[in-house]
């Protein structure tokens, strides 16, 4: 994700290596989250304010110059057809995930139960109507074909004024990506310390510093992460490979889903925002559907080798784990506490 920004900022420092400048991202972002969590909230919060009012300026400075009856033209929605859309929402199903992924920092939340289900809720909303402010800019200012592929400060170039596009391009082409790094150092390592507690993995790997980063995997996934930037490996490869993973590792939560309320009814009756168990179900198999939908649309266009390797890791995958819990106690316990420098149990909400 680091090398995503590289483009943006080398638009406007022309001459500046974007492998160093992906570097640095990361590093920081590394350190930042090595630091602690809450320091890691601290920061984003900043990158968050910055971004939505560049993203707000954008739309403010561009919505007036857009040719929006060229936009609604039929064969504008679906440029280049149907299964590149379908690529399109599953790539976007990543940068929107956010409101998924928070769940995983509910161990340090004061108040998990009633704060997650609202920031899933306001975010998405947010979030939606700040990507079509964008949309209308991005494809009505300039004509599809030349703004197709290219980065956001083409169009952030024609429209604002130059002290705003200076902004525009450190707030949001920058900020973007960026929070989205650095939430997901932040969230990433938390289901890896519970499967490390159950027995899944290595519970060395598990240790976390006395402010709760689990230091060891966060290490690991910064190797992972500088790994591409140093190689130059192909974003696009490497954006439709984690995307396709990830929409289909929502598969197995989905499942999960349609077995909560009768395995964990203490779970299901205990949530603040109260959803018809009946309603479960029917919701787990359509987000399944809609997943793996969204996954074949990105694996269809990616080389049959890299399919046949990604379906074969799934498979290793799925068959470790179903022979790690056959032969491991799994606690009917899914709270955790990460902050202390031990994992240990929290008491269950009253």
């Amino acid at each position: 994700m680091a090398r995503l920004q590289q483009g943006n900022f080398v638009s406007l420092f022309t001459g500046m290596s974007q492998i160093f400048i992906a570097a640095v991202i990361l590093t920081v972002l590394f350190a930042v989250n090595i630091i602690g969590t809450k320091q890691a909230a601290v920061v984003n919060t900043i990158i968050c304010a910055v971004m939505t009012g560049a993203i707000l300026a954008f739309a403010a400075f561009g919505l007036p110059k857009a040719d929006f009856p060229y936009i609604f033209q039929t064969g504008h929605l679906f440029y280049k057809g149907v299964p590149n859309f379908m690529a399109a929402l599953a790539l976007l199903s990543f940068a929107t995930g956010g409101a998924s992924v928070i769940c995983q920092l509910g161990g340090e939340a004061e108040n998990p139960g009633r704060d997650i289900p609202l920031v899933m809720i306001i975010s998405t909303v947010l979030v939606g109507i700040m990507y079509v402010l964008v949309a209308l800019v991005a494809v009505g200012v300039f004509p599809i074909d030349k703004v197709a592929d290219q980065n956001l400060t083409i169009v952030a170039f024609e429209v604002l004024p130059r002290p705003v596009y200076y902004v525009f391009v450190i707030g949001a082409a920058l900020g973007a990506t960026s929070s989205t790094l650095n939430a997901q150092l932040s969230w990433v390592t938390k289901p890896l310390i519970v499967a490390c507690e159950d027995g899944l993995l290595p519970q060395s790997l598990a240790t976390v510093t006395e402010r709760g980063a689990a230091w060891k995997i966060l290490t690991v996934f910064y190797v992972l992460g500088m790994g591409p930037i140093l190689t130059g490996f192909d974003l696009g490869f490497i954006s439709k490979l984690s995307t396709s993973v990830s929409l289909l590792q929502k598969v197995l939560v989905l499942a999960s889903l349609w077995f909560l309320a009768s395995k964990y009814p203490q779970c299901a009756g205990r949530t603040k925002l109260k959803i018809p168990v009946s309603l479960y179900k029917p919701w787990s198999v359509f987000g399944a559907v809609t997943a793996v939908v969204l996954a074949s649309s990105l694996l269809a266009s990616m080389p049959k080798q890299s399919v046949t390797l990604l379906l074969g890791l799934l498979a290793v995958s799925w068959v470790y784990a179903c022979a790690g819990l056959k032969k491991k106690e799994i606690p009917q316990d899914l709270d955790v506490d990460y902050i202390g420098g031990d994992q240990k149990k929290k008491e269950p909400e009253k």
